[in-house]
């Protein structure tokens, strides 16, 4: 089951989808697209890993970045590393809330493998990382 929903303030109203653990859990997963071409050619893969998540008992989540696919602004506004974390922290906290879970994993893919990586660093709520295919030279993406 998918709960599509929009969160964090008016003035950056982001979309989510929300995959609930079948049978409950006590844990969380927050999906990080990639940017740009990229999101557009990964998300049927990471819609896909959402759906399978909730099967093993953890509940899922998957968030568009501000000014992409369904979330607000227009594309390529508030396109900057500080911005982008400022999105996934909003996701994680959202994901705390919604499913009532103490500590987060976090499936980043390219840029969203290196946003996450930035706020795994600043949060002690955040346990697991996996980054798939991360970039890993910002200058060079």
């Amino acid at each position: 089951m998918i709960n599509p929903f929009f969160f964090g303030s008016s003035e950056r109203q982001l979309y989510g989808a929300y995959h609930p653990a079948v049978g409950g859990g006590s844990r969380g997963v927050v999906l990080c697209y990639p940017w740009g071409q990229e999101y557009l050619r990964a998300h049927r893969a990471m819609r896909f890993l959402a759906s399978l998540l909730p099967e093993q008992g953890l509940h899922a989540m998957r968030f568009d970045w501000y000014g992409t696919g369904d979330s607000a602004g227009e594309c390529f506004e508030g396109g900057e590393p500080e911005s982008w974390i400022q999105d996934l922290e909003e996701a994680v906290d959202e994901l705390k809330d919604m499913a009532g879970v103490k500590t987060i994993a976090i499936v980043g893919l390219r840029m969203g493998a290196a946003v996450g990586t930035q706020l795994a660093q600043q949060r002690n709520d955040i346990d697991r990382l996996v980054l798939w295919d991360p970039v890993v030279d910002g200058s060079g993406y």
